[in-house]
């Protein structure tokens, strides 16, 4: 939603498919129509990102046009085969959206979110993996994904399927010295 300084991740899809297909057992996983309801994805998308890096005070307006514009078709179109919804207790719990560029350039997580009394669940592992898989199916070998810096729990959601960080600074590890005895 808040402009932020990214870093762009990039995930290899060997074999076409994603690592592993966490379940869940209580909840319905669906391929993502989200226009049955575009107030409540704005809805999710608020209660995801309040209280993290991504979030600047936006309304319910701000988030709704957020999601509009991800469905307008134009320079950037919606992957709507590829993006997937969590529901639980019939309730829009998480949801992955995956767009691509016009030319068929490499398609994009665009966004990733789950409900705030629904974190730390394991369901933002559903739905990414869920996606990667469809796009894997799909004949895609790559897909990007662009973090904010300081993002720490996207960062590591995308690590743990394989995503990797093109433009992050990069560190040599040092074998350490010892100094006086100490280590």
């Amino acid at each position: 939603m808040a402009e932020k300084s990214r870093l762009k991740y990039v995930l290899e899809l060997s074999n076409g498919r994603a690592n592993s297909r966490p379940r869940h057992k209580k909840g319905a996983l669906v391929r993502g129509d989200i226009s049955f309801n575009l107030e409540t994805m704005a809805n999710l998308m608020i209660s995801a990102y309040e209280g993290t890096v991504d979030y600047d005070d936006e309304s319910l307006q701000d988030a709704l046009a957020e999601v509009q514009s991800y469905l307008e078709v134009g320079e950037v179109q919606p992957l709507l085969a590829c993006s997937w919804l969590f529901f639980l207790s019939g309730t829009l719990a998480s949801a992955c959206l995956v767009s691509q560029r016009a030319g068929g350039q490499n398609p994009l997580i665009a966004n990733i979110m789950t409900g705030g009394v629904w974190k730390n669940q394991g369901l933002a592992k559903i739905v990414l993996a869920a996606s990667l898989d469809s796009l894997g199916n799909a004949g895609f070998s790559q897909v990007v994904a662009f973090i904010a810096e300081g993002n720490g729990h996207s960062e590591r959601l995308f690590r743990g399927f394989g995503f990797k960080a093109e433009n992050a600074p990069q560190f040599e590890i040092v074998e350490p010295i010892q100094q006086a005895g100490h280590i």
